[in-house]
């Protein structure tokens, strides 16, 4: 049964793995079909396999109520496998159920366990046989009793799984909605996630490069910044910024580091797939936005300024330090 186990846990990161493993129960435990079936208050609801769909329809629309053999697993909590024979006999289920559901899918008799167990909600892993492959006998319990703590196990691995990968989903389509290059990095520089733009700027290598996985920049200056600036993100959470400014660039890149805030962390732990860090720091870079043309003359009006003492002003304004200012300038900092 190693093989079948295993097929079992293969279904939480992949759930197209879920109609293999049906097939693999069926045929280990002789029965022509199976169902998970899901009972919460006032309503169950059935997915089976190898039945029409109309004898699926006419249970969840209106016949699950008559389900007597459900009624009587979720009544008997104490067992974890229970067989449709077990919990009554096949003659005092209501006719009208037996014929809609039972016949139309061939089902003589059940075995169920439970997979899913917590308040207000109750869901079984179910296979069925036809009255020509007969009850189901101890061995059958034996094997059920076996894989059923697997199955249940399996289940809530997917929910979590299924929490985390919404999660990631949503802090990717943040990143996405940022109109900058973005990165979110470990404590180690390691990239757990970036976006379209922070994939283009790496694979460009003018400012910002991926070695080994960890975020790097192509210059020295740049690396210690970087460096510097995520470890004291992490350290203290004090942000710091700075500007590239080189001749392969169409205009100076303003580099932001930041720490991320506490709740959106545990969001970026379960893209990571979990984690030993407490803190994440994001990495933007985005080219310096232009004042308008009219600034200049604005300043030089409101503060009696020269054109080039405007001009001082409105480059440092843009983000720029006073020496790449005064480099852009053409002129020294005295």
């Amino acid at each position: 049964m190693d093989d079948l186990i295993g097929r079992i846990y293969e279904t939480v990161t992949d759930r197209r793995q879920l109609a293999m493993l049906a097939e693999d129960l069926q045929r280990d435990l002789n029965a022509h079909s199976s169902a998970f079936v899901i009972a919460e208050p006032g309503r169950y609801f059935l997915m089976q396999s190898n039945v029409s769909p109309e004898s699926a329809d006419a249970y969840n629309e209106h016949l699950w109520h008559e389900d007597l053999w459900m009624r009587e697993f979720l009544a008997r909590r104490s067992e974890t496998v229970l067989s449709g024979h077990q919990m009554c006999a096949y003659a005092d289920i209501a006719a009208d159920y037996r014929h809609h559901v039972l016949e139309k899918a061939d089902t003589y008799d059940g075995l169920s366990t439970r997979v899913i167990d917590a308040p207000g909600r109750t869901a079984s892993v179910s296979l069925y046989r036809s009255k020509s492959q007969g009850v189901f006998q101890p061995e059958d319990f034996r094997k059920m009793r076996i894989l059923g703590p697997h199955l249940k196990r399996a289940f809530s691995l997917q929910e979590v799984f299924g929490a985390m990968k919404e999660r990631s989903g949503m802090l990717l389509r943040l990143l996405s909605d940022l109109s900058c290059a973005a990165f979110i990095l470990r404590p180690s520089g390691e990239i757990v996630a970036m976006n379209d733009e922070g994939q283009s700027l790496v694979a460009d290598t003018a400012v910002l490069r991926t070695q080994r996985k960890k975020l790097e920049a192509t210059h020295k200056p740049t690396q210690d910044f970087l460096a510097a600036a995520i470890r004291e993100a992490f350290e203290t959470g004090i942000p710091a910024m700075h500007i590239v400014d080189t001749p392969r660039l169409q205009s100076p890149m303003m580099i932001r580091v930041a720490r991320l805030d506490s709740e959106l962390s545990e969001e970026v732990t379960s893209t990571a797939g979990g984690g030993r860090s407490r803190h994440f720091v994001i990495v933007t870079c985005n080219f310096r936005q232009a004042l308008p043309d009219t600034a200049a003359d604005a300043l030089c009006r409101a503060y009696d300024l020269t054109s080039r003492e405007a001009e001082a002003a409105i480059l440092i304004a843009e983000g720029l330090e006073p020496a790449l200012a005064a480099r852009r300038m053409n002129v020294k900092v005295s």
